[in-house]
């Protein structure tokens, strides 16, 4: 009788044991998933925004463009530029909005600080002609797009903290 159960309860324990190494193996590869997909949503949004910003400021130093800047009404009143094509500047506001909704804070503040000197850089154009603009600004704007060129990085090497739970 004792040999009938034990005949009878090894089958089944492999049977449970083998199940739950299944799961376990699908909810990784799932989990894998999941992150590629993240992955390739943060990246595409990432180069969007860089290509946006390209635009941006091609766009800025033409000598075409015509650009106004006035004082923002809130603090810090700086100068914001306007454009009498707003295209650029609305494809830039977009996909900066559009970053922020699936980046990570770091990412996020370095896309704020590339956008800040994009659009001090168009202020100053309002001013001057392209081939006058201050050296200093596009040392600027270049070296906070490396910042968030560097963030973007960092952020598609690891994981957004809790977009589904932690790792588990």
């Amino acid at each position: 009788m004792t040999e009938l159960v034990a005949s009878a309860i090894v089958p089944l324990a492999a049977v449970i044991i083998g199940g739950a190494l299944t799961i376990l193996a699908q909810h990784r590869l799932t989990r894998r998933e999941h992150d590629r997909q993240w992955r390739d949503i943060r990246l595409s949004h990432h180069r969007e925004f860089l290509a946006a910003l390209r635009e941006y400021i091609a766009y800025v130093t033409l000598p075409t463009t015509t650009v106004t800047a006035v004082p923002r009404q809130r603090e810090p009143h700086d100068l914001m530029p306007h454009f009498a094509d707003a295209a650029k500047q609305q494809r830039l506001d977009a996909a900066k909005t559009t970053l922020r909704l699936v980046s990570n804070p770091e990412a996020v503040e370095a896309s704020r600080a590339v956008v800040h000197a994009a659009r001090t850089l168009a202020a100053a154009r309002a001013t001057v002609a392209p081939a006058d603009l201050p050296t200093e600004l596009f040392d600027t704007l270049w070296e906070s797009e490396r910042a968030f060129v560097r963030a973007a990085r960092a952020e598609l090497s690891t994981e957004l903290p809790g977009l589904h739970g932690g790792r588990g």
